[in-house]
């Protein structure tokens, strides 16, 4: 089974979507100029996610891509601007320019194989490296913050000398 080409193109009262366990493919442009798109699920039953898939979801910040899927189309995450993370689960797809005006960092675990140090120009780091944005915090400046439980930081953190009171 697969979610057909345009199945929900412009659909921009889409915020959230469960894709069921019977799918296989994400066609091309299943989900494109989804504009309220803010979550998605895909399960392990998806093994391609076609050209410009994603392509214009720019409320869609974070997903998840399991083991499973082997390949992702060109563009598929084409001018998604507020894409910060991709998490993938398995080794890494074929992939030609999935992204395109979208600057997510890639995240992966380190037992999964045929990972560098980019994949499709973003960087890929490992999951243990991914921020627990949902841990509270008490400072934030871009993609580093500063935990609650945080005792000490050191005073060159930022590049800024830590100024005190004598």
């Amino acid at each position: 089974t697969s979610l057909g080409d345009s199945t929900f193109w412009q659909c921009s009262s889409l915020t959230k979507i469960t894709i069921g366990d019977s799918v296989t493919s994400i066609e091309n442009g299943a989900f494109a100029d989804c504009t309220s798109l803010t979550n998605i699920t895909i399960p392990d039953s998806v093994i391609s996610i076609g050209d410009i898939a994603f392509t214009d979801c720019s409320n869609l910040k974070n997903i998840t891509i399991p083991d499973s899927v082997t390949s992702i189309g060109e563009l598929a995450f084409g001018d998604c601007a507020n894409l910060t993370s991709i998490t993938f689960l398995g080794d890494a797809p074929k992939a030609e320019n999935p992204f395109y005006e979208a600057t997510p960092t890639i995240y992966r675990r380190p037992e999964a194989k045929g990972w560098g140090e980019t994949w499709g120009g973003r960087p890929v780091k490992l999951i243990s490296e991914k921020p627990d944005l949902s841990a509270p915090r008490i400072f934030t400046r871009g993609d580093t913050y500063i935990p609650k439980r945080t005792q000490k930081v050191p005073p060159y953190r930022w590049g800024v000398r830590a100024q005190t009171r004598s």
